[in-house]
């Protein structure tokens, strides 16, 4: 996936959204899904897979950047971890650049 452009000023408002099957879950079977998006963290000594369910870029009350709101999924029981389910999660950061 690319964005638009590298500069903030063509990516703010803009509002992303993948489904299961721009994540790779084609088939639940499937041992290891291709996936448009690939992400992961490192957690309890393996990698954990995360959906990430949108990308959205929202201008600050400053006007002097962005902020990107990512909304995913931590796929804990993907990796056989079954002391945890998957968990939802929203993050948030800042985004800067001189070229916005």
């Amino acid at each position: 996936m690319m964005l638009p452009s590298a500069y903030l000023r063509d990516v703010a408002d803009l509002d992303l959204r993948f489904s299961r099957q721009e994540n790779g879950w084609l088939d639940e079977n499937d041992d290891e899904p291709e996936r448009t998006l690939d992400a992961s963290v490192y957690l309890f000594g393996r990698h954990q897979v995360i959906e990430i369910q949108s990308l959205k870029f929202c201008r600050n009350r400053a006007q002097n950047g962005l902020t990107l709101l990512l909304k995913g999924v931590l796929c804990f029981e993907y990796e056989g971890n079954t002391d945890y389910a998957d968990t939802d999660f929203v993050l948030n950061m800042p985004v800067y650049s001189s070229a916005i």
